[in-house]
C-alpha cells in the first residue's frame, strides 16, 4: 500500500468512518456493519486507537528516513530492506544415548 493511502486509511480509522477487521484474535470483538465493506467474512472489526496512532507516528518517522536517504543517493528510488541472518538451525533428533546407566548384575 502506498504512504499517502495508508495514513488516509489510518486517519479514516481514527475518525470512525472505516474499521479494521479482527480475522484471527477475534474472540470477544463486537460486530459492525464497517466491517462488511472492509471485506471481513465475520463481521467483526474495531477502531484500535492506540495501535493506529503508533503506526502513524512509524509511517512518520519511514517517511523521514526515506526523504533522508534519497538526498544522500538521488539515484536510488526505494528503501534498502535487509533480511536478517537465519543462524544455525539444529533439526535432528538425538538418537543415542550419551551416558549409558551401568547395569548391575
Amino acid at each position: 500500500m502506498e504512504l499517502t493511502k495508508a495514513k488516509s486509511y489510518l486517519e479514516a480509522v481514527l475518525r470512525k468512518e472505516r474499521a479494521i477487521p479482527f480475522r484471527r484474535f477475534c474472540g470477544g470483538v463486537g460486530r459492525t456493519a464497517q466491517a462488511k465493506n472492509e471485506g471481513s467474512t465475520n463481521g467483526q472489526a474495531r477502531w484500535p486507537k492506540k495501535s493506529v496512532e503508533f503506526l502513524m507516528e512509524l509511517l512518520k518517522n519511514a517517511e523521514s528516513n526515506a526523504e533522508v536517504r534519497l538526498e544522500n543517493r538521488p539515484e536510488r528510488g526505494a528503501m534498502d530492506a535487509t533480511t536478517a541472518w537465519k543462524g544455525f538451525c539444529r533439526t535432528w533428533a538425538r538418537t543415542t544415548n550419551e551416558f549409558p546407566r551401568a547395569t548391575v548384575d
